[in-house]
C-alpha cells in the first residue's frame, strides 16, 4: 500500500513523460482494495485526454490502464464508469499520433468486451435509453476507427463484432435514436464487415478479425428474425472468402465463422419471395463445402502447409452444421 500511497503520486508529478506514463501503467495493475488506489485512478482520467503533444506516451499508458480496468473490480459492473471510459476513448480516438489512436482503438476492444452496459439497460426505460445512445456512440467510434490506418482498424474492426453480438443490440439503439437508424447503422456494420472479408488489399490481421466480427454477429439471433440486420451478404462473404483467401489464417476464421449460423431461418427465410432461392444456395454451400473436404486443397504453399489438417478439420465440421441445415 506504501508504494501506491506514496511512490506513484511523486512519479506522476516527475519532470520526465515517460517516468509519468510508467505510473500510469502501473496504475492499471494495482487491485482496488491496495490503500490508494482509488485515489490513483483519478490521475488516469486526467491524462486520458488530449493534449500536448509531448505528452503522448502518458495518454498511451492511460487507454492501455483503461482497457485493462474496464475489466477490473469495482468498474467492470460500474455502468456509469464504463461509459465515462468510453468518453475517455473516444476523445483521445482523435489524436494526430498513430500510436495514441492505436492504444485507444485496443482500449475500446477491450471495453465493447465487457457487457455490463447491455445488462445494464435491461434493468429500466431510463438505463436503456443510456445505453442505447453507449452502444450509437461506440459503434459510430469503431466505424471511423475502421477507416484509419490498419494498426488502429484491427481493433476497430473487432470491437464492432463485440458491441452487435448482444441480441438486445437494435432494441436498445432504437430506444436511443429509432428502429430505422438502427437498421440502417446495421446496414452500414454489415457493409463495412463485408468489404473487410473480401477485400485482399487489407492485412492478414484485418480480414482475420472482419471474419471474427462476421460470426459473432451471425451468432446473434437477430441474425435469423423475419427482418435481419445482417446475415446473407456476410454468409456469401465468408463462404467466398473461405476459399478463395490467399492466407490460410484468414481461410480458417471464415470457416470457423460460417459454423455460428447454426439456424437454418439464418440462411432461408421461409415464407419470403427467395424462399426458393435461398434454399438452392444453402444446398450449393452444402456441396461445396464437401467437395472443399477432399481433394487437394487449393492455393497451398509449403509455407502454408501447417494449417492444413486445421482447415479440413474446420470444413468438416461446417458440413456438419450445414447438414443439419437442409432439412426444412
Amino acid at each position: 500500500g506504501g508504494v501506491v500511497s506514496k511512490l506513484i503520486p511523486v512519479m506522476v508529478r516527475d519532470e520526465h513523460p515517460q517516468v509519468r506514463a510508467s505510473a500510469i501503467s502501473a496504475i492499471g495493475m494495482v487491485p482496488f482494495r491496495i490503500p490508494g488506489a482509488a485515489a490513483c485512478m483519478e490521475h488516469v482520467w486526467a491524462s486520458a485526454k488530449p493534449g500536448d503533444p509531448g505528452e503522448m506516451p502518458l495518454r498511451s499508458a492511460s487507454l492501455r490502464a483503461l482497457g485493462v480496468l474496464a475489466h477490473e473490480e469495482p468498474y467492470r459492473k460500474d455502468a456509469q464508469v464504463l461509459i465515462r471510459m468510453a468518453g475517455a476513448i473516444d476523445l483521445c480516438s482523435r489524436d494526430p499520433s498513430l500510436q495514441v489512436r492505436m492504444r485507444a482503438a485496443c482500449s475500446l476492444a477491450s471495453l465493447c468486451e465487457n457487457p455490463t452496459i447491455v445488462q445494464e439497460g435491461a434493468k429500466s426505460e431510463y438505463v436503456r435509453h443510456h445505453a442505447g445512445l453507449t452502444l450509437l456512440r461506440l459503434s459510430e467510434l469503431s466505424l471511423r476507427l475502421m477507416a484509419d490506418n490498419d494498426k488502429v482498424r484491427v481493433y476497430g474492426t473487432r470491437a464492432l463484432g463485440n458491441l452487435c453480438h448482444p441480441e438486445e443490440y437494435v432494441t436498445f439503439v432504437s430506444a436511443s435514436t429509432s428502429e430505422g437508424a438502427a437498421y440502417q447503422l446495421c446496414g452500414r456494420v454489415e457493409a463495412e464487415l463485408c468489404r473487410f472479408i473480401h477485400s485482399p488489399s487489407y492485412s492478414v490481421k484485418v480480414r482475420w478479425n472482419a471474419c471474427y466480427a462476421a460470426g459473432l454477429l451471425l451468432s446473434n439471433p437477430l441474425a435469423a428474425s423475419p427482418t435481419p440486420p445482417w446475415g446473407k451478404r456476410l454468409i456469401l462473404a465468408l463462404e467466398a472468402t473461405s476459399s478463395e483467401a490467399d492466407n490460410f489464417k484468414v481461410r480458417i476464421q471464415a470457416t470457423r465463422s460460417l459454423r455460428h449460423a447454426t439456424l437454418r431461418s439464418v440462411h432461408v427465410h421461409k415464407g419470403s419471395a427467395s424462399e426458393e432461392e435461398d434454399v438452392a444456395a444453402l444446398v450449393s454451400r452444402w456441396r461445396g463445402l464437401v467437395v472443399a473436404t477432399q481433394g487437394d486443397v487449393r492455393g497451398l504453399d509449403s509455407s502454408q502447409y501447417k494449417y492444413k489438417d486445421t482447415l479440413r478439420q474446420e470444413q468438416r465440421m461446417c458440413v456438419l452444421v450445414a447438414t443439419a441445415l437442409l432439412e426444412g
